[in-house]
């Protein structure tokens, strides 16, 4: 038996085309799904990106725009930005 070359079946697996579940846009090579699920494919579900000021929204990354000009996080951004600030501050002065 002749050992197999892993790294040359990972190519060739790595070429194959698979279709996206989300959008069902066929023949995106294998390498590449991961990149348009995560930046490009409008139908992969995203979070808000107030996710961060708890705002629990997730959806399709088409509707993400639409999101935010209803979400009551994403404005409060500065607001709490600048408490947040201030309150590290508060903690480097009593330790």
């Amino acid at each position: 038996c002749t050992p197999i070359d892993e790294s040359i079946i990972l190519e060739m697996l790595d070429d194959l085309l698979v279709r996206c579940p989300h959008c069902s846009q066929a023949n995106i090579r294998r390498r590449d799904y991961q990149k348009h699920e995560q930046e490009v494919c409008t139908y992969a579900n995203v979070p808000c990106t107030a996710m961060d000021l708890r705002c629990d929204w997730t959806g399709p990354r088409k509707l993400l725009q639409s999101h935010l000009v209803e979400c009551r996080m994403e404005p409060l951004r500065p607001i709490l930005g600048l408490a947040q600030a201030q309150i590290r501050e508060y903690q480097q002065r009593v330790t």
